[in-house]
């Protein structure tokens, strides 16, 4: 109930091949996967939308970080 975009956000342990699936199955307007440093841990992350307009984030964490 707040002002600004919301999402719903998972965890990716492959989020190339994640990512692949949800293209397949109506996903659209995804971004390139970029890479984030939280805390001192580096992410991959990948965004689009759901069939239904939902924005949605798929997160891995970079082993070794």
């Amino acid at each position: 109930d707040y002002d600004g975009a919301t999402c719903l956000a998972f965890i990716s342990n492959d989020i190339n091949h994640d990512l692949e699936i949800a293209r397949e199955h109506g996903g659209q307007f995804f971004t390139p996967v970029f890479t984030l440093n939280v805390n001192k841990r580096d992410l991959k992350i990948g965004m689009f939308r759901s069939p239904g307009g939902m924005i949605i984030e798929l997160i891995q964490i970079q082993k070794g970080t």
